[in-house]
């Protein structure tokens, strides 16, 4: 008797598999067809959505469909988003068309709207919204207003870009990021970038970057309204936390281009988007004349620059309990010219982020602006011979003097004794001697109490005045031997 009931149970427990695993095949399979039906019924009015084959996968929860292609009506004209293959990979499935799935894969990527964009393989790790629906429809809360848009992960691969008017052609070999959440991008890392771009008239420009990434992005601010990307605003206010640029060129086809080796930015800011702390630091910046605008590029060649070569390291802090606003240090080294230093300090910025709100705003804003400090320092390394040079061959005078020229110019109206006009006779001096056998030039504004700007404007007529209440020093160090220019 047990051998029968084992037997029949040996026999039953496959069918009974079997059934339940068609089942579920077939209920994953009406899951998906309610889904498709929901996305065509939310589609915009005139829009044709078509697909292929649909395949389910009930052990690995997974959808697939041979093919997509929708098509809806735009302002200027219809666009289209096409897909060789669309996967979705570990569900479930939840109500209304809004599901979260393990992944989705599209291959064969290809979206019309105002030029062409490709993709040979883009995934989605764990997207958290109505993915299909925003993606086809092109709504501009996809990324933005909403906030919605979520993933864990993403990555594309050969994803390239035209568009025809002005002509650009944009080709990234790898996009890589991290999750997205409330319009935060964690991270993305961008490899292999090669653009060109050409309007009617210009030459053919090409751009190269090795690689791109970023940290902690607000993709609301780096996306502009016209679908480009802006740099500034993330960069200026609280929109990024890290950008590293490695191994750039930019520059007309077969012409000397602009190169950099690397350019790394920092920052930290408030939630309000505030910028509260900010680094720049570039590496091997090559500008060379021919990038330069006509007056630059006449100027640099006539010293004898084909190209000027420059390192920058900059950092600033707004600190708002203090109200101040420091540039804590900004130090500009050019090879075969020499180094700018400098340091500032504001005051009375209550809150930084009026100054781009609106111009009336940014004006109240540097009314109660003031100038607690300032220091800068010039170091020689052949850019002041070359324009005292060059100065007096266009003057047809000899270099002397052209000299006592440029110091007559800028020698004191008046002489005394005054407190303000020691100080302005102690920078004449040390301006001069600077022209004359150029050095190392110090100039120190130390005002003993902050300074309004407006009452710094008032003063301009005034130098002596100026002076004595910015508490100008200045000195001229001459240095033991010639500075050597960066490696």
């Amino acid at each position: 008797m047990m051998a029968k009931k084992l037997l029949v149970l040996a026999l039953v427990l496959p069918v009974l598999g079997a059934g339940a695993y068609f089942g579920g095949e077939y209920l994953l399979a009406k899951s998906a067809q309610a889904v498709l039906a929901n996305i065509k019924a939310n589609l915009p009015a005139g829009a044709v959505f078509s697909h292929g084959t649909l395949t389910t996968n009930l052990l690995k929860r997974e959808v697939a469909l041979a093919g997509l292609e929708v098509t809806s009506p735009d302002e200027q004209g219809a666009r289209t988003l096409s897909a060789a293959n669309v996967r979705f990979a570990g569900l479930p499935w939840l109500s209304k068309g809004n599901f979260e799935v393990g992944e989705m894969v599209v291959e064969g990527l290809r979206v019309e709207r105002r030029g062409v964009m490709t993709a040979e393989r883009w995934s989605i790790s764990r997207p958290g919204v109505q993915v299909i629906n925003r993606l086809t429809t092109g709504e501009s809360t996809a990324i933005g207003s909403a906030g919605d848009f979520s993933f864990a992960g993403a990555e594309a691969t050969n994803l390239t870009l035209s568009r025809s008017n002005p002509k650009v052609d944009v080709t990234i070999g790898n996009i890589k990021s991290g999750a997205l959440s409330s319009n935060r991008l964690a991270s993305v890392v961008m490899t292999d970038i090669r653009a060109n771009s050409q309007d009617v008239t210009g030459p053919l420009v090409k751009l190269n970057i090795n690689q791109v990434s970023g940290e902690d992005i607000d993709i609301t601010r780096i996306l502009a309204d016209d679908g480009n990307i802006d740099l500034t605003s993330p960069i200026l206010t609280n929109g990024l936390s890290g950008l590293t640029i490695t191994s750039l060129t930019l520059g007309p086809d077969g012409g000397d281009p602009i190169a950099l080796s690397s350019l790394v930015i920092k920052g930290e800011g408030l939630p309000d988007g505030t910028r509260t702390a900010l680094s720049i630091k570039a590496e091997q910046l090559v500008m060379p004349t021919a990038a330069m605008t006509a007056p630059a590029r006449s100027y640099y060649e006539a010293l004898g620059y084909k190209r000027m070569v420059m390192d920058l390291d900059m950092a600033s802090r707004y600190e708002p309990a203090a109200q101040t606003l420091a540039l804590q240090r900004f130090n500009l080294v050019a090879l075969d010219a020499g180094t700018v230093n400098f340091k500032l300090t504001l005051g009375g910025l209550s809150n930084l982020g009026e100054l781009s709100r609106d111009p009336a705003t940014g004006q109240m804003v540097m009314a109660s602006m003031t100038l607690n400090s300032a220091d800068i320092k010039v170091t020689d390394a052949g850019f002041v011979k070359r324009h005292v040079t060059h100065g007096a061959k266009q003057m047809a005078v000899s270099p002397e003097v052209y000299i006592e020229q440029m110091i007559n110019a800028i020698r004191p109206v008046t002489s005394g004794g005054g407190p303000g006009e020691q100080k302005l006779a102690r920078l004449y001096r040390a301006v001069s001697s600077f022209l004359l056998n150029p050095g190392e030039l110090t100039i120190g504004v130390q005002p003993e109490k902050p300074l309004a700007f407006l009452q710094l404007v008032f003063s301009i007529n005034n130098p002596s005045a100026a002076a004595e209440t910015l508490n100008v020093s200045a000195s001229n160090r001459q240095l033991d031997q010639t500075p050597q220019p960066p490696q």
